[in-house]
């Protein structure tokens, strides 16, 4: 039996999948209890990626670990960087992070979590630099996510920063799901690509339509803008 800790969900799902991807000779005898749904979908998405056999975790959530990209990045727009969501974000079985990268950012987290630490630094050279990037296209990919805009941790987020967050993850998932067709996207988008992308783009809409800054409205997964009174 193999009790399994972990420092998010997903960590947590990415283990037991490449376990089990290392085992194969013990599958028809493994017994996974998972009594979180959303954590079954996360796991479902990380055994997918090594072809490994799912749980069948229902779709009708908003675990898929699509429409995690949103939330995640709405609360990187807080400083100090929580180096838990930092995670999350870089561990997305389906993110805007690709897996060789976010392996490597992940690394540089567990010797010195946090954005911008030394060892953060040393893994973006390492991944970015003229030798392994000699084009930057791998540089601009990852910058707007990195490299944007924050305010203190407890101040309200300005309406113009949330507008651009949703605007970019809006404009990556459509993108995404359009080059993901035939490869780990197969068609259906089970995965909430679009889902992601409307619902981004309704959050833009939203936020245009108000006045003022927005707040973490409570200490969930998710985040909820809301409009600031008093």
């Amino acid at each position: 039996m193999r009790y399994v800790v972990a420092e998010s969900r997903l960590a947590g799902c990415e283990m037991v999948a490449n376990t089990l991807a290392r085992e194969p000779r013990a599958l028809p005898e493994t017994v996974i209890l998972c009594t979180d749904a959303r954590v079954a979908v996360l796991l479902d998405a990380c055994l997918a990626r090594y072809g490994l056999p799912t749980m069948g975790g229902t779709r009708a959530t908003a675990a898929l670990p699509a429409l995690q990209v949103l939330p995640l990045v709405l609360q990187l727009c807080w400083e100090p960087v929580d180096p838990a969501v930092l995670l999350d974000l870089i561990s997305l079985p389906i993110g805007p992070v690709a897996r060789h990268v976010g392996r490597r950012l992940a690394d540089a987290l567990a010797e010195q979590p946090g954005l911008g630490s030394a060892a953060w630094e040393d893994a973006w050279k390492a991944l970015t630099g003229p030798e392994a990037d000699p084009a930057g296209e791998l540089a601009e990919k990852l910058h707007p996510w990195f490299s944007h805009e924050r305010v203190r941790r407890g101040e309200p987020l300005p309406q113009a920063l949330v507008m651009e967050r949703s605007g970019c993850v809006a404009q990556w998932a459509v993108a995404r799901s359009t080059a993901g067709r035939g490869e780990d996207v197969p068609a259906g988008d089970p995965y909430g690509l679009l889902t992601l992308a409307g619902q981004a783009t309704a959050l833009g809409e939203l936020v245009a339509a108000q006045a003022g800054p927005f707040a973490r409205a409570n200490s969930h997964d998710c985040l909820k803008p809301c409009r600031l009174t008093g």
